[in-house]
């Protein structure tokens, strides 16, 4: 079974081993057949009622069409030709011998179809599809409008994200400035405090050394008694 992914050659003659271009499309035996293949199919016993259309028509049709069989699935020699309204199913007459024979309300393939382009099931089918293609029509805007909504809302995060880098930068420059001044006055600030301490200091300890030096100065002059007398004073 060629099915509709191949309708450009004679599924016959390529089982077969040739290629030959595919004029007609079996719809019974779902397969492109060429010139000579579709003049025997007519002439065969068993081929000769099948139903074939143009390849070129074929062709426009959706594939899901063109793989219906109108044989049975289960008794692959008998030709789909009842349907039971009952279970939705068409079927074969074996099947309805076997698995239909209590519905009530089973009809030809002929009669069920009958008039079913004029009919309001097709035209009520006609306005569900094109009410379905409009809301899929909508629901395909709606996620265009998303996809477009999301690129705007990563370009805005990026741009403030860029943003509060730059402000952060910022502000850590003016903190880094703000520091470096504050310890700039405070090493100026501690450094005249020691030095001002370190000459305090300093005075004072040449005062004690001046002192110092005048006592001993003082001592060498005074007589050693007057000196005895003057320490026990």
């Amino acid at each position: 079974m060629a099915g509709a992914s191949n309708l450009k050659w004679c599924e016959p003659c390529s089982r077969d081993g040739e290629n030959q271009p595919a004029e007609s499309w079996c719809s019974d035996c779902v397969e492109p057949l060429c010139v000579e293949c579709a003049k025997f199919h007519r002439k065969g016993k068993i081929t000769a009622n099948h139903k074939t259309i143009p390849i070129l028509e074929a062709e426009k049709l959706d594939s899901s069409i063109l793989d219906i069989s109108e044989s049975c699935h289960i008794h692959d020699d008998q030709k789909l030709s009842f349907f039971c309204v009952q279970h939705d199913k068409i079927c074969c007459a074996f099947c309805l011998r076997e698995s239909h024979n209590a519905c009530k309300d089973v009809k030809s393939i002929e009669q069920a179809s009958k008039g079913v382009k004029m009919g309001t099931a097709i035209g009520d089918l006609q306005r569900r599809i094109s009410e379905f293609s409009l809301m899929i029509g909508k629901i395909l805007d709606v996620c265009k409008n998303n996809l477009s909504s999301i690129s705007d809302q990563k370009d805005e995060f990026k741009g403030k994200l860029i943003n509060f880098r730059k402000e952060l930068s910022t502000y850590l420059d003016e903190l880094e400035q703000e520091i470096y001044t504050k310890l700039d006055v405070c090493d100026k600030e501690c450094t005249s405090e020691i030095e001002k301490k370190i000459k305090d200091l300093t005075i004072g300890q040449n005062k004690s050394a001046s002192r110092q030096t005048a006592i001993e100065t003082l001592k060498n002059m005074l007589p050693k008694q007057e000196y005895l007398q003057q320490s026990k004073l």
